[in-house]
């Protein structure tokens, strides 16, 4: 046998190494698509290439399987001695090597309750810092350790920026995020950056980690669900909620958006658009104070499976980038204005457009005799990522891939993400972004109306279409984005937020 089949972990390593000479965003594409074939299919690659990208990156997750592969068929790894002149005396260059012993065997490495999701290691230097147990984390030293993640990220404007750190309570939210990934959260910090152009100003968190396998201290830039210094859009417990200062700010940035014809006349998509749902809650009636629980939902889905917060904001700003990318942007514009910039299948399918789907895992499910099935458009019920089964097929989701969700009744969203108890078993976590009241205890206990827990997937997707507020018994929707492909969106979204922050844009 001359090939060797690679788990999805491997195969996204492998497909991110083998085209290191690809554009950042092309290598993401084609690791996604390798996890994506690896997960629902078989992913296959021969010993000979495998070899040729291991001598590249010999420390990558791939090389393990490959290595064991090479060695049980009597091929080993051996130097690269094709620069090396041939002697009379020397043998021909060969990849094997009579009677060498095979490679030792790399230390395992700790199992996650999702392999595809983020990752704490060193190496992510834009977002993490190993820190020594002994050293004092002074608010001194956490702006360093930022600023240096910001650097690695090309972002050295910061370093010249007013960057301010205060520590702040520990939300219950990062605890659940962070032990999900068997790390306990020591302490949290704000940190507050001047922007240079607008005189805005970025907030975003750093928390301490304590790596519970090995006892590694970490800081870890977290990003934040506010856009606002001194507001925050949390609803209580650190989840996002509805927040009148964010849904103005996503507002304003949407109102503000500028775009030529095709006679190149300056057009304004947004200006007259209402925002939202509810009472309005600016002076120009335009923008409502219940819009964002959709959003939410998708923000809090990525923060489980990434690590990172994005604000209202980056997010509408990264779904107008989408939009501007199609052939039909202004058709889609006049859509979203029309029917109050919603949440829905369109928002999803557009912050997916440019992912590898598998034709055996849709993205976007709709239950049989769901309203949202009877009233999806013809040419979307053949588009790529769409289905419409029953509820069984939906029940069958890999919460190994795909550890969160997001639920659709006709006129309300819910996530449902999975995390991992302090005994090694699972549960599944009902949100409920819909706080009308705005109070500050509505997230607060496990058991309260704004999040529960269950022992199970189908009985917190019963829950929902049972019990929640909106329901009809079905599922009108139910978004499933696999952890890699959010990890994958993550990173494309904090290239939009480096741009307004640069740009001072929206702030």
């Amino acid at each position: 046998m001359n090939s060797v089949e690679l788990g999805a972990l491997n195969a996204m390593s492998y497909c991110w190494n083998k085209h290191d000479d690809s554009f950042i965003l092309a290598r993401a594409v084609k690791a996604i698509a390798g996890v994506v074939k690896a997960t629902f299919t078989k992913y296959t690659v021969s010993l000979i290439e495998a070899e040729a990208v291991m001598k590249r990156h010999p420390d990558a997750w791939f090389a393990e399987p490959v290595t064991w592969a090479l060695a049980k068929y009597k091929i080993t790894h051996a130097t690269d001695t094709s620069r090396q002149p041939v002697t009379a005396s020397s043998s021909p260059a060969s990849s094997a090597t009579a009677g060498s012993p095979p490679p030792l065997p790399r230390t395992p490495r700790v199992s996650e309750y999702s392999p595809y999701s983020f990752s704490l290691n060193e190496m992510v230097k834009t977002r993490v810092q190993f820190i020594n147990e002994e050293c004092r984390t002074s608010e001194e030293a956490v702006i360093v350790a930022y600023q240096k993640m910001r650097a690695a990220a090309g972002e050295l404007w910061v370093e010249n920026a007013k960057v301010t750190c205060d520590e702040v309570r520990i939300d219950e939210v990062d605890e659940i995020v962070f032990g999900n990934k068997n790390h306990h959260v020591m302490s949290k910090y704000k940190i507050i950056i001047h922007q240079p152009i607008g005189g805005g100003c970025t907030v975003e968190e750093v928390l301490k980690l304590r790596d519970k396998s090995n006892g590694q201290m970490k800081l870890v830039r977290i990003g934040s669900f506010s856009e606002t210094v001194g507001v925050s859009t949390a609803g209580g417990a650190g989840f996002p909620g509805y927040s009148d200062q964010s849904s103005i700010k996503a507002g304003r940035y949407l109102q503000q958006l500028k775009f030529k014809d095709e006679k190149g006349v300056d057009r304004y998509p947004y200006r007259d658009t209402q925002f939202g749902i509810g009472s309005p809650i600016t002076d120009d009636q335009k923008i409502r104070g219940f819009w964002s629980c959709g959003f939410d939902a998708l923000r809090l889905g990525i923060y489980q499976a990434t690590g990172y917060k994005f604000s209202f904001l980056v997010l509408v700003a990264f779904l107008e980038e989408m939009i501007s990318s199609t052939t039909n942007a202004a058709q889609l514009r006049q859509w979203f204005s029309q029917h109050d910039y919603p949440f829905g299948d369109v928002a999803m399918e557009l912050l997916a457009s440019d992912i590898p789907k598998s034709p055996d895992y849709p993205f976007f499910l709709k239950e049989k005799e769901s309203k949202g099935a009877k009233e999806l458009p013809e040419e979307r019920k053949n588009a790529e990522g769409f289905d419409i089964c029953e509820r069984s097929k939906i029940l069958t989701t890999n919460w190994d891939c795909t550890s969160t969700a997001i639920l659709g009744q006709p006129a309300h969203a819910y996530g449902v993400y999975r995390n991992r108890k302090s005994d090694g078993t699972f549960e599944y976590m009902v949100y409920d972004p819909h706080n009308f009241e705005r109070r500050p205890d509505f997230y607060i206990s496990d058991c309260g109306q704004g999040r529960m827990s269950f022992a199970t997937a189908e009985d917190a997707i019963n829950h929902v279409t049972t019990d929640k507020g909106g329901c009809n018994g079905h599922l009108d929707a139910f978004y499933r984005l696999p952890d890699s492909t959010m990890c994958y969106l993550r990173d494309k979204m904090l290239e939009t937020k480096k741009r307004l922050e640069e740009n001072g844009t929206g702030y």
